[in-house]
């Protein structure tokens, strides 16, 4: 799932000031690249590691809890408590221990790939 999801939030990000995502723009390079060398590592960033097919559900919590979450106008606010809390409710979805550490874990992930984004910039 890690895997999955360190790729997933490295290509869904976005790439300088063109506002296109770095899946958008390795494709087009993909597109472009004549070198076959070149081509297959760009190809190889694109590829990204199967989801555990039984964690799905999982990933789906985590992406409608990030869509509705906001920054604070300085970055990205983690996914809190009270966020999980409410969607727990208003879903009547209960979640054991462990796929709580999980959604922390993503969320924990997508923070650190959108901050190094920042500091680049």
């Amino acid at each position: 799932m890690r895997a999955f999801a360190e790729r997933s939030f490295l290509l869904s990000s976005r790439a300088g000031d063109a506002g296109a995502s770095y899946r958008e723009v390795l494709e087009g390079l993909v597109q472009r690249t004549r070198d076959p060398k070149r081509r297959a590592d760009r190809e190889a960033i694109l590829t990204v590691p199967p989801i555990p097919r039984a964690l799905t559900y999982l990933w789906r919590i985590y992406d409608r809890l990030r869509r509705r979450k906001g920054g604070n106008g300085f970055a990205l606010s983690p996914i809190e408590w009270q966020d999980i809390d409410a969607f727990l409710r208003r879903t009547q979805t209960d979640l054991a221990p462990w796929e709580l550490e999980i959604l922390e874990m993503l969320d924990d992930l997508y923070l650190v790939d959108y901050s190094k984004l920042q500091t680049e910039e």
